[in-house]
């Protein structure tokens, strides 16, 4: 029962057809919202079961709506049994450099 409100958005979320006329009269705002909501409730209660891993990989080509999924998740994450691990080029830009939770490992490329 906890979970029933993440249906219709993950449903939407994954371009299946949703029958909720609820969900259909929000606009494409307020379902963008539920729609990040419903990610982080899912990973979120799944950490009280066991730890959760979640890769972002190539953030340095993230579109906004996974930005977007990313920040709720960083602010959300330090009371959880959840582990972020992120990798980017060193253009792309974050706000959460100053989290105490944050720790940074640079990658070396291999020697041929």
């Amino acid at each position: 029962m906890r979970l029933a409100p993440t249906l219709s958005p993950v449903l939407a979320l994954l371009d299946v057809p949703v029958d909720d006329a609820q969900w259909q009269a929000l606009d494409p705002a307020q379902q963008q919202r539920r729609t990040l909501e419903a990610v982080k409730l899912l990973l979120l209660e799944e950490s009280r079961l066991q730890p959760v891993t979640v890769l972002f990989e190539d953030l340095h080509w993230i579109d906004s709506k996974t930005q977007a999924v990313l920040e709720t998740l960083v602010e959300s994450v330090p009371s959880r049994r959840v582990l972020l691990l992120l990798s980017y080029r060193p253009e792309y830009q974050h706000t959460w450099s100053n989290k105490s939770l944050l720790r940074a490992a640079s990658a070396r490329p291999a020697l041929a």
